[in-house]
């Protein structure tokens, strides 16, 4: 049993695969290339992490918004789905809070348009 105790300890581990064909596939590129992951990774593989990455934030983000909007702690993944889809304001029907009014997912990130002239910011 000492011998194991020595061993190193290696971190948790979860591989995530999905191909994505026809339209969905083209959503895909021109969210990278939106996103300037192109910029970031050096091959496929990196590529990819960085999209799971940011997508997986994001929808942390999304899940707590939604746990908040409706009371469930773990809220189910078919009406989290319409939710999403649906991009209304509602939940059953019901007036949502919105994403930016719940603390939990409300950052100030400031926003520069391409165009020179025209900056916003948020305050």
């Amino acid at each position: 049993m000492r011998a194991l105790d020595k061993l190193p300890q290696k971190p948790p581990v979860r591989r995530i695969c999905a191909d994505f064909h026809g339209e969905a596939s083209v959503e895909v590129d021109m969210l990278e290339v939106q996103i300037g992951i192109h910029r970031a990774a050096r091959n496929k593989s990196e590529r990819d992490a960085a999209l799971m990455e940011i997508a997986l934030l994001s929808l942390k983000k999304h899940v707590e918004a939604f746990s908040a909007m409706t009371g469930e702690k773990y809220p189910d993944y078919r009406l989290l789905a319409e939710w999403l889809e649906s991009g209304a304001d509602t939940v059953n029907g019901e007036p949502s809070r919105n994403l930016a009014e719940n603390p939990t997912t409300a950052h100030e990130v400031p926003m520069v348009a391409h165009d020179q002239d025209s900056r916003v910011a948020s305050e």
